[in-house]
């Protein structure tokens, strides 16, 4: 096979890729260290991944904390509230009691954080802006639409509020 015909084939072989291997695909040839929003980024692309999504608000921390999907989509928390629910959240992810409560802790961490830059313009972590930017426009690759405006809103706002 000369090079000609390896460059026609492997033109054609790509063709039929979805967005969530694309997605896998890209962040394998991404640089330096898996991070937990890995593990939430992956079970989001799983075939459970938006029921689990829908579902979420039914568990803790937000049934603990009264927090629905209404009041972060629809900017009603306080940033105390808001800042309640990422620390919830991390907790959660530091001391998991089982892999759906680690999951869901990243989910509260994530949602937390981005409705604290989209509706507050305030950043709540320590994670340097650019790896969070990052972070929040991989979970909007593969999140439902609401979920998608809100953390690509929250990647946006520009550093400094």
């Amino acid at each position: 096979m000369n090079n000609e015909s390896l460059a026609i084939d492997s033109r054609h072989g790509y063709d039929d890729i979805s967005q969530d291997q694309a997605s896998a695909m890209l962040r394998l040839g991404l640089p330096g260290p898996r991070n937990a929003a890995d593990d939430l980024v992956n079970h989001l692309e799983s075939a459970d991944g938006a029921a689990w999504m829908r579902g979420l608000f039914e568990s803790e921390p937000f049934s603990l904390l009264k927090v629905t999907s209404a009041q972060i989509l629809g900017a009603r928390m306080t940033l105390e509230s808001i800042s309640m629910l990422k620390d919830r959240g991390k907790e959660m992810v530091k001391r998991p009691q089982t892999r759906s409560a680690y999951l869901a802790g990243l989910a509260a961490y994530y949602l937390a954080i981005a409705a604290a830059l989209r509706d507050h313009k305030t950043v709540i972590t320590r994670t340097p802006r650019p790896e969070l930017n990052q972070i929040l426009i991989e979970l909007a690759s593969v999140t439902q639409e609401q979920w998608k405006e809100l953390f690509m809103q929250a990647a946006a706002v520009p550093a400094g509020g």
